[in-house]
């Protein structure tokens, strides 16, 4: 279970303990509220997580009201924990981008793990414009300040010529089979990343294809100083701090990284694949 989870369901128990003294049953209390008995139900198990306005009604209707504010609190935990896309790129693409910047600028040690796609501080600017062109598509919002963007993830490149940091990067090959860029834009991309296995500061590795693995590559994941795991889904971003579940993230990254070459042999792999994208 993710921290996530377990965050959310604490807070389902303590909205329980509210509505249990009142002594009424979930049923009782709903239409109280005005509410289907299973939106009730969907908060007290952890199924759902409840908005400010859901929050306020709930401790006003139990006659607690002096508990809303703390429990606000405990939910916009939740929000930092799990951001919406279409949320976060709301205030804008660059938003997002001056973000990560910050986060991995203050970064000493950086881990990335990329299954299907290539990582954002080793884009070339075609790439990332069409990658966030299908990540604004897909959110429902209109890339209105895409060029912004793409000149803040080229400028999180930066890192990888930062002497006092270090970063160790795994892509799977299979990232390079199916791209989402015309050939052209895919050569000069994995020239980039050939670029990269040269770099003092970088571990660049790349998993090649029927490679036997200790694990399932089942998504990609970036481990900031071995204490904050940033991963995404296709709706969401999550961000997981819990220490145990940081530990399992980083006990995946190094039996990936064991799986993968480095140096020439990656260098090798890279123009193999090069090679295969013609126009």
């Amino acid at each position: 279970m993710s921290s996530f989870q377990r965050a959310r369901e604490s807070l389902g128990r303590q909205l329980r303990e509210i509505r249990e003294q009142t002594g009424l049953n979930g049923k009782e209390f709903a239409a109280r509220l005005t509410w289907p008995a299973s939106k009730v139900s969907r908060f007290e198990n952890g199924q759902r997580t409840p908005s400010r306005s859901d929050i306020v009604a709930w401790t006003e209707a139990a006659g607690a009201g002096g508990q809303a504010e703390a429990l606000i609190a405990r939910m916009r935990v939740l929000d930092e924990m799990y951001a919406t896309w279409k949320r976060q790129l709301k205030t804008g693409m660059s938003a997002r981008q001056r973000k990560s910047l910050d986060l991995e600028g203050g970064t000493r040690l950086l881990r990335i793990f990329e299954s299907g796609i290539i990582p954002g501080i080793l884009q070339t600017p075609d790439y990332a414009r069409r990658v966030l062109e299908i990540s604004a598509n897909l959110a429902g919002a209109p890339p209105d300040d895409l060029d912004e963007a793409v000149s803040l993830r080229i400028q999180r490149q930066q890192i990888l010529y930062e002497h006092r940091q270090r970063v160790q990067i795994v892509v799977t090959e299979g990232s390079l089979l199916h791209p989402l860029v015309d050939a052209s834009t895919m050569r000069e991309q994995i020239d980039r990343l050939i670029s990269a296995t040269t770099l003092p500061s970088v571990s660049m590795g790349v998993i090649p294809v029927h490679r036997q693995l200790g694990v399932a590559p089942t998504h990609g994941f970036y481990i900031f100083d071995d204490q904050i795991v940033m991963t995404e889904t296709a709706s969401a971003e999550l961000t997981i701090t819990d220490p145990a579940e940081v530990d399992l993230y980083l006990r995946r990254y190094r039996i990936l990284a064991e799986a993968a070459v480095y140096r020439d042999d990656a260098r090798a792999l890279l123009l193999k694949l090069q090679a295969t994208y013609t126009e």
